[in-house]
This record gives C-alpha cells, sequence and structure tokens, in this order.
C-alpha cells in the first residue's frame, strides 16, 4: 500500500541476525487528512531501497505494511524507488 510519511527520527542500527537497518518515528498522513504516530522500520534490499530518503523533517511517499503500530517499508519489488514529496 502506499503510505505518505513526515519522518521525525531516524537512525541506523544493527541486529545480529538482520545487519543494519532504519529504525525511526514518523507521522502517517492518511488520506481522510488524519494522522497516525507510527515506528518504521526497514531491512536489508528494503532499506537500500530508500535509505535516501529517509531524513527528519522530509515527507516521503513509501510502498509499505502497516503492522500494528509499525510501518514495514516493502523491498524494491513492490516499491522501486521511494518518492520524495515536497513537504
Amino acid at each position: 500500500m502506499q503510505t505518505k510519511l513526515k519522518i521525525n527520527s531516524v537512525e541506523t542500527r544493527k541486529s545480529e541476525t538482520k545487519g543494519s537497518y532504519s529504525y525511526g518515528k514518523a507521522t502517517m498522513l492518511k488520506k481522510d487528512g488524519s494522522t497516525r504516530d507510527v515506528t518504521i522500520m526497514a531491512f536489508g534490499a528494503q532499506r537500500d531501497s530508500v535509505k535516501g530518503f529517509l531524513r527528519k523533517g522530509r515527507t516521503v511517499t513509501v510502498t509499505a505494511v502497516f503492522d500494528g503500530g509499525v510501518v514495514k517499508i516493502l523491498g524494491p519489488q513492490a516499491a522501486p524507488k521511494a518518492e520524495a514529496v515536497a513537504a
């Protein structure tokens, strides 16, 4: 699903099993105009496809899965590019 996020914070963390991954907090901007605070995560190829766009203060549109408060950004097959959107 295409998801619009305003990035509030982002950092690189390291997992023993999954290597480096992006972790942060964002505000999900819903189509109906409402918002929801979420945690964002991207691993492996998914992270590589969007890490240049995940910057504090930036609003981005990505393909992602919402999983109970965590937005998991999908890989390049589902989202060949993340698209930066002017805030």
